[in-house]
């Protein structure tokens, strides 16, 4: 099952229609403000709302409000929530990055979670969309309409990181280490070419370690 968090962070890149219609949506705090400004119907709307401004009294969405001290993050609790009650396994965030830093690393941290518990994610703004991947996901292929993305960034999340990339300009497998003691090999990539249908294909394999996916988008 699908699921869309909307987050509190400024940068919400969709709109009602973005959203699949069978889609679980969950407003994560201010999240809730964001969907009424877009128009978005959240099923669940979940957080301390420290920060939420909207009233939730009657919105007919189920509500599950937090502590405001608690282990758990908004975004990760909507995410444990979403796959415990709703058996969700492919998530979408928006609203994830962007304004405090701490956050927008607390949800590339989500994404690990993600994958560890065998889950696909994404999380999404206007300038990227970024994945966590790693062994057991096996080969992956990601795709883009020609335009739509101009960038690809991977970078390692462990020690190392052995990594194969196929149908970039710069292809083969490599070995990508956290700290940099060799030269950041997996920046500022690109797809090699496009098929008939004008769309860019590549695929990546996390041979071994955990890797970060940075998809670019285009500004034109």
């Amino acid at each position: 099952m699908k699921c869309v968090i909307i987050g509190g962070a400024d940068d919400v890149c969709c709109t009602a229609e973005d959203i699949p219609s069978d889609a679980l949506v969950i407003a994560a705090d201010r999240g809730y403000d964001h969907c009424m400004r877009l128009g978005i119907k959240p099923d669940v709307i979940l957080g301390d709302f420290d920060s939420c401004k909207e009233d939730i009294a009657d919105t007919g969405a189920e509500i599950v409000r937090l502590p405001t001290e608690k282990d758990d993050t908004d975004t990760l609790y909507a995410v444990k929530y979403a796959a415990k009650r709703y058996n969700a396994d492919d998530f979408v965030i928006y609203g994830g990055t962007g304004g405090r830093l701490g956050h927008t690393f607390a949800n590339i941290q989500t994404l690990s979670y993600i994958s560890a518990m065998g889950m696909k994610g994404v999380l999404s703004d206007s300038s990227s969309d970024i994945y966590v991947q790693s062994p057991s996901d096996g080969r992956k292929e990601y795709s883009r309409k020609n335009g739509e993305t101009e960038y690809i960034s991977v970078f390692s999340l462990t020690d190392s990181a052995e990594v194969l990339m196929e149908g970039m300009r710069y292809s083969g497998q490599i070995t990508l280490y956290r700290n940099y003691i060799e030269p950041p090999m997996g920046v500022s990539n690109e797809y090699s070419g496009e098929d008939s249908c004008g769309v860019h294909k590549c695929a990546v394999t996390a041979k071994s370690g955990e890797i970060l996916l940075v998809f670019e988008k285009s500004c034109g």
